[in-house]
């Protein structure tokens, strides 16, 4: 169980930070 929610925790975090990365590239553009 806790190897699933670390699992899930990893993606959702990758997934925001990607997404501040694409918006803070997109206000140097």
């Amino acid at each position: 169980m806790l190897t699933i929610l670390t699992f899930i925790y990893k993606k959702v975090w990758t997934l925001i930070m990607n997404t501040a990365v694409e918006i803070i590239v997109a206000n140097f553009m």
